[in-house]
């Protein structure tokens, strides 16, 4: 349900506001995702940002696979935003159950979708350096308690935590 009436409203801001979502750096992201998706010049690592920012490229190849499935829209290129954070709320959700319990994390996921319009409006944008980042943490944090209760305790958890230390 909470998954439910986050997406709702996400989808409900950009469908009556799409403009009121925008950021002008995603204008790279939307060139970048339609160059690859049509025929890219350069090696795939080129199309990142900064040289920092690897999420950046992983939401431009997020992108390339929605624009690919559904066509080409600013609204499509959103939808990768949209699943980001959708996908961080669910990390909220489940770290702060496996952490806290169950009402800790409905107060966490309910805070989030009615969170300050800020954190909304990032929710939307295509950056690839804030949302992701956040995702990240949050997935390095739950593989961390993984570990640390002794139910992951192998190398592949240890690599697996790394691997996701290393795109955050």
């Amino acid at each position: 349900i909470v998954v439910m009436v986050f997406v709702t409203s996400r989808l409900v801001w950009l469908w009556l506001s799409l403009d009121t979502s925008m950021y002008w750096e995603e204008s790279y992201r939307w060139i970048a995702a339609l160059e690859i998706l049509k025929h890219p010049i350069q090696p795939l690592f080129d199309y990142q940002a900064d040289h920092y920012q690897g999420g950046s490229l992983c939401m431009i190849l997020l992108a390339v696979g929605l624009l690919r499935i559904f066509g080409e829209s600013i609204l499509v290129m959103k939808l990768s935003a949209l699943l980001i954070s959708t996908a961080t709320l669910c990390g909220l959700y489940v770290l702060g159950r496996r952490v806290f319990g169950r009402s800790t994390a409905v107060v966490a996921a309910l805070a989030y979708i009615a969170g300050p319009p800020l954190v909304a409006y990032w929710g939307l944008v295509v950056m690839g350096s804030h949302g992701e980042s956040i995702l990240f943490s949050l997935l390095q944090f739950l593989i961390f308690f993984e570990i640390l209760s002794g139910d992951w305790r192998t190398p592949w958890s240890w690599a697996v935590f790394g691997f996701v230390s290393g795109l955050g």
